[in-house]
């Protein structure tokens, strides 16, 4: 089994899942969801000029129409 990470969302631990697949980085989907808002919200937020790029991905951002 592997080791009990931390939530990326709240800091609760995280029990390792048994079997094959990707480590769980949030301890339930509520926080998942948070998280995702969290990211979206900065992306949105970020300075629309052409060329920039998202603070939080990195994506090039486009200017909005």
């Amino acid at each position: 089994m592997g080791e009990i990470k931390a939530c990326g969302e709240c800091g609760k631990p995280i029990l390792p899942r048994s079997g094959r697949g990707r480590p769980r980085s949030y301890c339930s989907p509520e926080c998942s969801a948070a998280a995702k808002r969290k990211r979206s919200d900065e992306h949105n937020q970020a300075v629309r000029v052409p060329g920039n790029r998202c603070p939080t991905c990195g994506h090039l951002l486009k200017e909005k129409a």
